[in-house]
């Protein structure tokens, strides 16, 4: 009696981890169809238009730092750099997890007084339509330098 249940439940639980795989890939959303999304996120932050840039981002993204703080960064990110004025693709990437996708976007950005390297990662939870930025990192040495 063991041994049938033991192999009950390896079936069952072959079973469920065939259907985690099956809805992971349900919804396939790839990485151009994206791309799009993000190159708008862009658009609103060169515009200067904050509250159209945080729509983008996840209720996820906001657990760490409140609306208004990231718009006061982004704010703080324009003063110190200039205005966004070219947006360039570095690097894309799709990684299936299984709560869903994530498109990793890796921009080599150009700003009136300096560069920046951005990755913005998107994510999209199994059985969801909806794409949202998860993390948005921005790097620059002028960001690095301390006033004096």
């Amino acid at each position: 009696m063991k041994l049938l249940s033991k192999k009950m439940l390896y079936l069952l639980l072959m079973g469920l981890m065939f259907s985690f795989i099956l809805a992971g890939c349900s919804k396939e959303v790839e990485g151009e169809v994206v791309l799009p999304m993000a190159n708008e996120f862009f658009a609103a932050i060169q515009d200067e238009n904050y509250d159209k840039a945080l729509t983008f981002y996840s209720d996820d993204f906001f657990n760490l730092q409140t609306p208004e703080d990231w718009r006061a960064y982004l704010q703080e990110i324009q003063e110190k750099l200039g205005g966004l004025q070219k947006v360039k693709l570095k690097l894309q990437q799709t990684n299936t997890v299984l709560s869903g996708r994530r498109f990793i976007f890796i921009f080599t950005n150009q700003y009136e007084k300096a560069r920046s390297k951005e990755t913005v990662i998107f994510f999209q939870q199994v059985r969801s339509d909806d794409i949202k930025i998860q993390v948005h990192k921005i790097e620059s040495e002028a960001l690095r330098k301390k006033s004096l």
